[in-house]
């Protein structure tokens, strides 16, 4: 299957660990093998196409110097997704990812007319001005083009993957996309893990309330992960909690830091590997995920959900992401708190729920959530299969 990639997978994200993933489990599980047709950066280290390549998935690249020549390197691209398309004897399914000028997809989609054209919907537009940065007036601008782009997607595009049913239900509303014309693979970053590991992690996971409140966060710096609110929210308990709390951060980037904030029981580490983080998040008996109610976090699916879930950490959440409300109801997992609380309301609630002493049980879940079963009705749509 053709997978033309023009994201920017220079720096490790939850886009890229989806990517690898859902490729790992197409060829492993599907015989779906993947070729990479890549838009990538001369002057950059690709992550991304180093890790894919370590997996031994083919890749074509098309690279660019400039701003300038990446422009023409579209064009480049296109005559490159041409040729292998032609080549192309054994799967007639296209997925792009990330930004492809329309007017060259339309003119794919007319010499190509047997062919299903997929696009991979990550986020939603509204990123850009929910968290501009000190990049406002650019910011809203790539929101405008995102945008604009978004809405021509579900007119020129068969089928899309997307990660929750917020997000079908926002580009239905908002983006114009045609239920009858559209076929949606919701398809979020999970794996397919051997539950028996987890159970033997969980089953004796418990906790009493003369043991320290130990959290967890692993991810990106990105203003969205609220790593603040986590820091004042350790800060509080640590104050106000008999026994303390101990929060250890995993963040990605690696010139992360605390901005001089002296902080007791605050255990850093960067840019750890995927084992790494587990062998930490071993330490913690919480994984949180802190995300204000927007529509950044609402149509999104964290890949640390599932992680969370597979290291055997029991979740502390705000209610800012849909698809966790859902878990919390179904399977009755993790502190919910509402997004707009005070510090000391979520503290209070968080130790409430810590002196319960549940009993920890993801399995249910887990055994239901796994990419192989996620992807059988795409592979079926890509072979013609579908009923």
């Amino acid at each position: 299957m053709l997978t033309v990639c023009t994201r920017n997978l220079t720096r490790k994200s939850g886009a890229l660990s989806l990517i690898h993933k859902r490729s790992l489990s197409l060829r492993s599980d599907y015989d779906l093998d993947t070729k990479f047709i890549l838009l990538t950066s001369a002057e950059k280290y690709n992550n991304g196409a180093a890790e894919l390549s370590q997996d031994g998935f083919e890749l074509v690249n098309v690279t660019y110097n400039s701003k300038m020549s990446l422009i023409m390197s579209f064009w480049y691209l296109y005559l490159k997704i041409r040729l292998h398309m032609k080549k192309e004897t054994r799967n007639n399914c296209i997925l792009i990812t990330g930004y492809f000028p329309i007017i060259f997809v339309k003119l794919l989609r007319l010499e190509f007319k047997n062919w299903k054209f997929v696009n991979d919907v990550h986020g939603a537009p509204e990123e850009f001005i929910e968290y501009p940065g000190n990049q406002k007036y650019i910011r809203r601008i790539k929101y405008y083009v995102w945008s604009r782009h978004l809405k021509w997607i579900g007119k020129v595009f068969d089928g899309v993957f997307i990660v929750s049913s917020a997000m079908q239900e926002l580009l239905e509303r908002k983006y114009f996309f045609s239920k009858s014309k559209v076929c949606y693979f919701q398809v979020p970053c999970i794996d397919n893990y051997d539950v028996r590991g987890t159970e033997a992690r969980t089953a004796t996971f418990s906790v009493n309330d003369n043991e320290s409140i130990k959290l967890f966060y692993a991810g990106s710096d990105a203003p969205w992960q609220n790593i603040d609110t986590m820091l004042e929210l350790h800060k509080y308990l640590n104050e106000n909690y008999t026994f303390g709390s101990t929060l250890y951060l995993v963040i990605s980037n690696q010139s992360y830091d605390l901005n001089n904030q002296v902080l007791d029981n605050v255990v850093l580490h960067k840019n750890l590997s995927r084992e790494e983080v587990f062998a930490v998040a071993g330490n913690a008996n919480y994984g949180l995920l802190l995300r204000d109610k927007d529509v950044t976090n609402w149509v999104s699916y964290p890949n640390k959900i599932y992680d969370y879930l597979v290291a055997g950490l029991d979740l502390i959440f705000t209610d800012g992401i849909s698809e966790l409300n859902s878990i919390h109801r179904r399977y009755q997992l993790g502190c919910r708190l509402e997004a707009n609380w005070p510090i000391e309301k979520m503290a209070t609630a968080i130790i409430s729920y810590h002196q319960r002493n549940k009993k920890f049980h993801p399995e249910k879940l887990l055994s239901e959530l796994n990419m192989k079963n996620a992807l059988v009705k795409f592979v079926q749509y890509s072979r013609g299969e579908e009923k």
